[in-house]
């Protein structure tokens, strides 16, 4: 049998669909319509994007040293050991390797194309993997031993498999066992063909290492877990712009909100030359251990991790200020130059995603505690500091509505026009007028298939004599 090109549309809540529904329909101008959305969202962007780390090398040095390793790690041809003659073992041709290149406009990025969707046939045994790692191969990654569920037996290192998801619509009814034999993959999701770099015993006795590499995907792009990566980090291409648009500035104070896995904290860092003081929050003590690490990878020392619950990050006007060696537990109102406010969202513009079980009452649960940390972010910033407020979502509740709320609760916020701008405008659909919409910056990858759906609002607070005239 040979797979459909590209993935499944995603599967939404239905309460969800009709809700963004009332946003995203044929005659709301420049938006597409629900059904466009589920089935874009279900492919990952044609570009991977890389952040090149400034402090330890300049973006040409290591488009040209990413250059030279993909040469080097370029895949052969196919997952065949004989040529055209009929002998076995035959020397195998390189594939084409799609080279890196500089953003045009991110001058501290490194794109890389992705291609396909590509016709693939599954025609090995199979291994079944969960929902997000299925996602993460869709992205180019090879499959850890993690996230197999089941797979074909008498599997052996060499072997060659096909890959399927379980996305709750294949052959088998009720939840399959870690280590369950299949022998017919019924309806699950294809995503390519790769080759065990393990025994099935080991695969399922343990769950570290890499248990297939991928040979034949249907969105081809080279997998770069662990490369370079003291100067390279993955992020999309939206992420990215949101540090640019803080700006910060050496000796700059700065509190990223919700810091956590800390890709833009390490960013902001890295644009004020590791010379500006920035605090990193998130109330999961794992996580915040989790951007400590990725700072020492990235040599960076101007940011302090704390475990803090955001919400509670304000502290009375009365309270005395932290002592030296004191455990931090908030500031007082004021405080900062520079606020990023990237909070907890529906991660409804995240691709690909195969499922998302999300209703629309969770939609509006997110918006709210969203707004929560906004009556926390705003009196922290000092007159005439920046605040940018992004999530990674699609939702116009978490979005544009918030925009909206924050432009009606807090007067003193301005909101300011966003240079470098990749995006679009706001959604007419939405409570902001057409000035308003013209400010923000919405990621639409059914514009723009490069990107993920991504929406970014900038802010600065107005000195007290600008507000009463």
């Amino acid at each position: 049998m040979e797979c459909e090109e590209g993935a499944r549309a995603i599967e939404l809540h239905a309460t969800a669909v009709q809700g963004l529904a009332r946003y995203y329909h044929p005659s709301a101008q420049g938006t597409s319509d629900v059904e466009v959305w589920r089935r874009v969202l279900a492919a990952p962007p044609n570009v991977t994007s890389l952040r090149v780390n400034c402090l330890r090398t300049d973006v040409d040095s290591a488009c040209r040293q990413l250059a030279d390793h993909l040469q080097r790690a370029a895949p052969k041809a196919g997952p065949e050991t004989t040529d055209a003659s009929g002998d076995e073992g035959a020397e195998q041709p390189q594939r084409e390797q799609a080279m890196p290149t500089v953003h045009p406009v991110l001058r501290d990025v490194i794109i890389l194309p992705c291609t396909g969707p590509h016709k693939r046939e599954p025609k090995y045994p199979p291994a079944v993997v969960d929902r997000s790692c299925g996602e993460a191969v869709l992205r180019g990654a090879h499959i850890y031993a993690a996230g197999v569920i089941a797979a074909a037996g008498d599997l052996h290192k060499g072997d060659m498999v096909s890959v399927f998801v379980d996305d709750g619509k294949g052959g088998k009814t009720g939840k399959l066992t870690r280590g369950e034999f299949v022998h017919d993959a019924g309806n699950w999701l294809f995503v390519g063909n790769g080759r065990m770099t393990m025994g099935r015993g080991q695969m399922f006795s343990g769950t570290s290492g890499v248990a297939i590499e991928m040979v034949e995907q249907i969105y081809e792009t080279p997998s770069l877990n662990g490369v370079m990566d003291d100067l390279l980090f993955l992020q999309n291409i939206p992420s990215i712009v949101v540090g640019h648009l803080l700006d910060p500035q050496p000796g700059d104070l700065i509190l990223d909100m919700c810091a956590a896995p800390g890709g833009k904290t390490t960013h902001i860092a890295a644009l004020a030359n590791d010379r500006a003081r920035i605090f990193a929050l998130d109330k999961n003590v794992g996580k915040v251990e989790g951007v400590q690490r990725l700072c020492q990878r990235l040599g960076i020392t101007s940011v302090t991790a704390l475990t803090l619950d955001a919400t509670k990050a304000l502290l009375p006007a009365d309270s005395a200020p932290d002592q030296v060696g004191e455990k931090i537990t908030g500031w007082r109102a004021h405080t900062f130059d520079r606020i990023l406010l990237d909070p907890p969202c529906s991660g409804l513009g995240n691709r690909p995603r195969l499922k998302d079980t999300q209703t629309w009452s969770a939609l509006q649960t997110h918006a709210a505690y969203q707004r929560k940390i906004i009556h926390t972010a705003v009196p922290l910033l000092k007159p005439g500091g920046t605040l940018v407020y992004s999530t990674c979502t699609i939702s116009p509740l978490e979005n544009e509505e918030n925009v909206a709320f924050i432009l009606r609760m807090f007067p003193e916020m301005e909101l300011v026009e966003q240079v470098p701008r990749l995006g679009a405008s706001g959604l007419d659909s939405t409570s902001l007028g057409p000035a308003e919409r013209g400010l923000v910056q919405r990621f639409d990858p059914t514009l723009d298939p490069g990107v993920t759906g991504f929406f970014i609002a900038k802010f600065v607070k107005r000195r007290t004599s600008a507000l009463s005239q």
